[in-house]
């Protein structure tokens, strides 16, 4: 990116750059340039442009969990996801509310006209600008999955969700053996991280996540030269726990 910049602004070039990453577009580029399907809907100043991306990407939805809500990315025809639902204790503005640190449980519903083995199937978390901030995949059950001719249920829960307060979206994508894409599509479900408001005064801003950290600031013995106690920083331990994604395949015939 650094070097489109330069290219850009100290050569004098014109450089097209396609993305998602909208604010990193606003920022470098003079001109965006907003597709649907392969056409032109917006073209004009990054702000104004970026600003209707946003707006109807952070749009509430009009419906929950339906099926006509799930449109694929890519679609083989060996699978169907048929809806998506989030185990939450309320909705607000059509989206599934998950207060910060509690567990995201998401139960998806696939349906198979004939039997498909050894997938691999990947759930994932997106925001506003379609970048993912978690991705797992289901090889960490250690085998490959088999789906049965039928309806089958896949369940995913993500413990302690630790996201930064704000909407975003869940994601799924299936493949073969051979890594043939069979089935993927983004906004699923919409949910909206809420902050509690226990932490709003101990939590920083600007970050994406908020993963659990130890603190230990160890007293030194030592003198400094006036006199006073010093603090020794050199022994701060900082401790992140890997969160464990963990996925259940049950099959209804």
């Amino acid at each position: 990116m650094a070097r489109m910049e330069r290219f850009m602004k100290q050569e004098g070039r014109t450089v097209l750059i396609v993305g998602h990453n909208i604010r990193q577009l606003e920022r470098i580029c003079s001109r965006m340039i907003l597709l649907r399907h392969g056409k032109v809907e917006l073209d004009g100043e990054p702000s104004s442009v970026s600003k209707a991306f946003f707006d109807e990407s952070t749009a509430p939805s009009t419906t929950l969990g339906s099926n006509t809500l799930i449109r694929p990315l890519v679609d083989s025809g060996e699978i169907e996801v048929r809806s998506a639902y989030v185990h939450s204790d309320r909705i607000d503005a059509n989206r599934y509310v998950i207060p910060l640190f509690s567990d995201l449980d998401v139960e998806l519903r696939v349906f198979c006209p004939e039997p498909v083995e050894r997938l691999e199937i990947h759930f994932g978390i997106h925001n506003a600008e379609m970048v993912y901030v978690h991705k797992s995949s289901s090889l960490e059950l250690g085998v490959a999955v088999n789906l049965p001719a039928g309806e089958s249920v896949l369940r995913v829960c993500v413990p302690g969700l630790p996201l930064s307060p704000g909407p975003y979206g869940i994601g799924l994508g299936i493949y073969d053996w051979a890594r043939r894409p069979i089935w993927a599509g983004s906004g699923l479900a919409e949910i909206t991280v809420e902050l509690p408001e226990k932490y709003t005064s101990v939590l920083p801003k600007s970050t994406l996540t908020y993963l659990p950290t130890k603190w230990d600031f160890t007293q030194s013995s030592s003198e400094n030269a006036h006199g006073g106690t010093v603090l020794d920083f050199s022994r701060k331990v900082v401790k992140i726990d890997e969160s464990t994604v963990t996925s259940q395949l049950h099959s209804n015939q």
